[in-house]
């Protein structure tokens, strides 16, 4: 069974979304996800939906992370960064976390 395709979604094309780059992050921040490609696809959504999805993905889950929380894991997903604590609240959480606390 195949997906049935989104009738009111807007899918880019990689020329379009090259060529309107700056135009399709400000969707994804004022409208949610961006969707591009036809044969391949990949989505784009701001760090604010990116917080959001870990709090979904952690309440599904059975665990709580705290607003801030998520909103540190998004920006450090949306950037490519990795996380430095102790917090517990991070892991299972889709980002590279660093403890330099613990001895190896």
């Amino acid at each position: 069974m195949s997906a049935s395709p989104v009738p009111d979604r807007k899918t880019w094309t990689i020329a379009e979304a090259k060529a309107r780059l700056s135009d399709l992050l400000r969707l994804a921040r004022e409208d949610g996800p961006q969707y591009i490609g036809t044969k391949k696809s990949f989505v784009v959504i701001s760090e604010e939906q990116q917080a959001a999805l870990f709090r979904v993905q952690a309440k599904h889950q059975g665990r709580v992370i705290h607003l801030a929380d998520s909103l540190i894991a998004g920006a450090a997903k949306a950037h490519n960064l990795s996380v430095v604590t102790r917090n517990e609240d991070f892991l299972g959480i889709d980002i590279e976390i660093i403890t330099p606390w613990e001895r190896e």
